[in-house]
């Protein structure tokens, strides 16, 4: 959460959302405290879990993808992931969010994305300003332009109609 953090623009004053793609199992202390703090700043917190409450194995790949077997821990014991989802549901809870558990048919991801357009229809809305632009300065000027050319042309007109005639005459 720290590290997701600190990749944010303190300037910026577009909404900051972070997803957590996880099972939710927490190595270090205090991960909800940090997203509740996360959370104060107008972070929002949105979770997906992954994996089984009963737990799985966790495969290990080579550089190119292929399985390679189970990851094993120090002591040469296999690595079982527990999903967690009273946690990644307390994380969503804390950070104003919303837990959503990953399935094969990937219907989470429109959730999230549904619930991610709310959040941003609901930021604009709270963000529009309105500021009116004074502008009437350069019709102002345009107008003053244009009645002074027009009191300056019957004058030539005149003149010209008085010359005209005089030579006429």
């Amino acid at each position: 959460v720290r590290t997701a953090m600190s990749g944010f623009d303190d300037n910026s004053t577009s909404q900051r959302i972070i997803v957590l793609i996880t099972d939710g199992e927490t190595h270090e202390a205090g991960t909800v405290d940090a997203v509740r703090q996360a959370a104060e700043e107008g972070v929002v917190f949105y979770t997906i879990g992954f994996g089984s409450p009963e737990g799985t194995r966790v495969p290990e790949f080579d550089e190119r993808g292929n399985p390679t077997g189970d990851k094993v821990d120090a002591q040469g014991n296999v690595v079982i992931s527990r999903l967690d989802e009273a946690t990644l549901q307390e994380i969503a809870s804390v950070g104003n969010g919303q837990y959503f558990r990953a399935s094969a048919g990937g219907g989470e991801l429109d959730a999230l994305v549904d619930s991610l357009e709310q959040l941003q229809k609901g930021a604009v809305g709270t963000q529009l300003e309105v500021r009116r632009i004074e502008r009437f300065q350069m019709f102002l000027a345009l107008a003053l332009a244009a009645l002074v050319i027009a009191t300056l042309i019957p004058e030539r007109i005149s003149r010209r109609k008085l010359a005209a005639a005089e030579q006429g005459a």
